[in-house]
């Protein structure tokens, strides 16, 4: 499989520690996962042929 590559947006400072805040509180009230603030805008397989 090819590598994998992802382009992301992250928050300013301040906005960045107000969203993990947030994201932190959800993912302990709902037993989930925490993860970096982001908006994915692009993803993509390099080094995989498409059909």
């Amino acid at each position: 499989m090819g590598q994998k590559v992802a382009f992301w947006l992250i928050p300013a400072t301040a906005d960045r520690i107000f969203f993990q805040e947030a994201i932190d509180r959800l993912a302990e009230n709902y037993a989930a996962f925490s993860f970096t603030p982001h908006v994915t805008i692009y993803v993509t397989v390099q080094g995989v042929d498409k059909l």
